[in-house]
């Protein structure tokens, strides 16, 4: 430590609104979403656009709703990993393409569109396949295979299924959405936990050795926005105020 480096932190001590030396522990959570190819892809790759970059799929800026990593490739605090979660996020109809919104009975299955189109089927496909290859100083932490079955996201909202009329006339009776576990006891859980250094370089990857990942089906011609997600929970270290 050099000796401006060792007053700047007398200071700071003394004078900031921070206190280096007394440090606290508050639960934290890192996440990033990327939006998926629909015509497959060989590899995913998280943590590496951050805050306000450019999505090279959607060729959106991504917000908050994607990230919260405000530095390409590395964690903002010391960081403690205890559980491990991926998301596929089929985005809600309001936020798909305008052909897409523009049909209204996608639920239904009429026009042979399904629930919706296959969509599902090849998302359930998706779930089957990939590797979680996770790195910290070019050192692999994590090898998981299927990780969108054994790291589920263990949030959000269940759908089981819709029912429709299969009466005469009517349109025919929809089949089961799939998606992944809800349940908070089904995420992957990191024994022991992870300890990642401030400033450490982060890879994260999805990978598919065994070729490219399933092709999602169209709608009316247009691809369907799904964002796929790596959620890292656990414990961030904190200078106290």
């Amino acid at each position: 430590m050099t000796r401006s480096v060792e007053i700047l932190e007398q200071l700071q001590g003394r004078f900031g609104t921070q206190d280096p030396s007394n440090l606290q522990i508050q639960r934290y959570t890192y996440y990033d979403y990327v939006r998926y190819n629909t015509a497959g892809v060989t590899s995913l790759r998280f943590f590496s656009i951050p805050l306000g970059g450019t999505d090279p799929t959607s060729t959106l800026s991504k917000t908050l709703e994607q990230t919260n990593l405000k530095r390409s490739g590395e964690f903002e605090y010391p960081f403690i990993i205890s559980q491990i979660k991926t998301d596929i996020f089929v985005l809600p109809y309001s936020r798909q393409n305008a052909a897409v919104q523009a049909i209204t009975d996608l639920n239904t299955g009429a026009a042979g569109y399904g629930a919706p189109n296959g969509v599902y089927t090849a998302t359930y496909n998706l779930a089957g396949q990939g590797v979680l290859n996770i790195s910290f100083g070019q050192k692999q932490y994590f090898d998981i295979e299927q990780p969108f079955k054994f790291c589920p996201r263990g949030f959000g909202v269940t759908i089981d299924q819709i029912t429709a009329s299969n009466a005469a006339g009517a349109f025919p009776a929809l089949t089961i959405r799939t998606g992944q576990s809800q349940d908070p006891r089904d995420v992957y859980i990191v024994t022991p936990p992870v300890l990642v250094e401030r400033n450490q370089t982060i890879e994260a990857t999805i990978d598919f050795p065994n070729g490219t990942s399933p092709i999602i089906p169209t709608i009316a011609g247009q691809a369907v926005n799904i964002d796929i997600g790596l959620v890292l929970d656990g414990f961030a270290i904190l200078p106290s105020q």
